[in-house]
């Protein structure tokens, strides 16, 4: 009996991982095209700005940033930078600790009732996990945050990556344990298309990402 309230207990650990991670993170890859990204409006010249084409994205609930101006307000890190590597990981379940407002709420907290044993058990098994990677990217350009030009920052990514090494990126972010998670599942990583304009790498209808477009100057007169 004991065994069978683990593993049911278990199966939703995972459930509620696997939908905290797909916030935070992301699955699926991209590749690029030799496509210019011609958007209306754009006055920049897009030769050495290729149109990024990524794969489809798989089905998840994601928060909804429709203007720029949430983004920059859920945001604690706001920054340009180089993909540098990305490597493999296992994301596992967060412990309630008695400190936790949660700790004593069966509802908000799926591990209530287990005993040290059983979460020994199921924290010691890499299978309860979901693979990953942290992606690190070189930034070379801090908008809002703490962070300084040169530092490695490291984002978690459910899944593949979704970026191209050595490409870059303009990422909305914020804290995620002792990394960073992209806002929105997607909905905060834009690319350039000329020297002052960037692009949702996935924009309505094919990703999550109702902002689809900005420029430089319409971000700095917000922050």
């Amino acid at each position: 009996m004991r065994r069978y309230k683990l593993r049911a207990r278990s199966r939703y650990l995972r459930l509620v991982l696997l939908m905290m991670v797909a916030v935070m993170g992301s699955t699926g890859c991209s590749d690029i095209r030799g496509e210019t990204a011609a958007l209306p409006g754009s006055t920049g010249t897009f030769d050495s700005y290729p149109r990024r084409t990524p794969r489809p994205l798989p089905a998840g609930d994601y928060l909804g940033y429709p203007t720029v101006a949430a983004l920059i307000a859920d945001s604690s890190l706001i920054f340009v930078g180089n993909v540098m590597n990305s490597e493999s990981t296992i994301f596992m379940p967060i412990r309630m600790t008695p400190d936790d407002p949660y700790y004593d709420d069966p509802i908000r907290n799926p591990q209530y009732g287990l005993s040290d044993e059983e979460l020994d058990e199921f924290f010691s098994n890499p299978a309860n996990g979901v693979r990953g990677r942290i992606t690190s990217i070189a930034a070379t350009e801090i908008l809002r945050g703490t962070a300084a030009v040169g530092d490695i920052i490291q984002i978690n990514e459910t899944g593949n990556t979704v970026f191209d090494i050595g490409l870059p990126y303009l990422l909305f972010a914020r804290e995620c344990g002792e990394a960073y998670c992209i806002l929105g599942g997607f909905a905060g990583i834009f690319y350039p298309i000329a020297p002052d304009e960037f692009a949702a790498l996935y924009p309505r209808p094919a990703g999550p990402a109702p902002v689809e477009y900005l420029t430089r100057q319409e971000l700095l007169s917000r922050i």
